[in-house]
């Protein structure tokens, strides 16, 4: 897939990028505090004990089936319900909104040089008559309000088939990846203004956990200082 880059410093210069450059509305975004990070989903990135991920995944989803009465009927809540509780999927976790994909990004402190904000211009949308377990190409799932957070964060999700490839490997000339990078030096001075514009914990993460862990930040020097 064809791969873009570009290098910011400020949250003015992130968004006015944005704005001129990603006019359409099929763009997606995913903040990584490392920008060597892949964009696997989570099912790839375990290795199974015996058996291939495809075996182990489908194991994964039917004890959870066996163990948990309330579980979805569909196949596209269940992925995005286990998926926000941890379990490893063929999902990878992407939001409609720059800045959450920004906050991320930028939150926790990292050994890497820079972080980054992946921006992806799709062309498949999952609908409700494909099963997730049986495409043969990535789609953008779109789902149903099936957390706080995933309504907070304005969540989506992209679906991968087997062999989960890392994307940028997914040959497509229809869509397009940005990778928009951020030097770490950056990383406190951009969570403080994404503060002052709205976009923090208590707000991504509107529960007490959310609320106590932005109290703690707000309040403590050393989080708030450059830990670089």
């Amino acid at each position: 897939m064809n791969v873009t880059t570009h290098l910011i410093e400020k949250v003015s210069a992130y968004v006015d990028y944005i704005s001129h450059e990603m006019v359409e509305k099929e763009w997606i975004f995913r903040g990584h505090e490392n920008d060597k990070f892949s964009l696997k989903p989570s099912i790839a990135r375990i290795e199974p004990r015996e058996e291939t991920i495809q075996i182990m995944e489908s194991k994964m989803i039917n004890e959870f089936h066996r163990r948990y009465l309330n579980s979805p009927a569909d196949n596209w809540g269940l992925l995005a319900l286990v998926q926000h509780h941890g379990l490893p999927t063929r999902l990878l976790d992407w939001t409609l909104n720059p800045l959450v994909a920004l906050f991320f990004a930028v939150d926790k402190p990292s050994e890497s040089r820079k972080c980054a904000v992946w921006a992806y211009r799709y062309n498949l949308v999952a609908t409700k008559d494909l099963d997730p377990f049986l495409i043969k190409k990535i789609h953008v799932y779109h789902p149903s309000h099936v957390t706080v957070r995933i309504t907070a964060q304005q969540g989506c999700f992209t679906v991968h088939p087997p062999p989960f490839y890392d994307m940028r490997r997914v040959q497509r000339t229809d869509e397009e990846l940005v990778k928009i990078t951020i030097k770490r030096e950056y990383r406190t001075q951009i969570k403080n203004d994404l503060d002052r514009l709205g976009i923090n914990y208590a707000s991504l993460f509107p529960d007490l956990d959310g609320l106590c862990r932005y109290l703690k930040w707000s309040f403590s020097t050393s989080e708030k200082e450059n830990d670089f």
